[in-house]
């Protein structure tokens, strides 16, 4: 389990329509991010079938790029 760990949210969305007639839509996006972890932690380890504690481990983050989502996105 990891507990303390921080991050940094940073960056800057914008999007845009143009309608030439009633019929067309245009539609375009663009996001940019900044996406950092800003500490290094202690996280403890623990043995999945019984839950007890059986280690810990350093987990070097800082300045890292948090994972799971893209931090730069365009659709046209």
């Amino acid at each position: 389990m990891i507990q303390g760990l921080d991050a940094l949210h940073t960056g800057i969305e914008i999007d845009a329509e143009y309608k030439p007639s009633r019929l067309v839509t245009l539609r375009s996006y663009i996001s940019l991010g900044k996406w950092n972890w800003k500490n290094d932690v202690s996280a403890k380890i623990y043995d999945d079938y019984s839950g007890l504690e059986i280690g810990n481990v350093n987990v070097y983050s800082d300045g890292l790029a948090v994972g799971d989502a893209p931090q730069t996105q365009l659709a046209f």
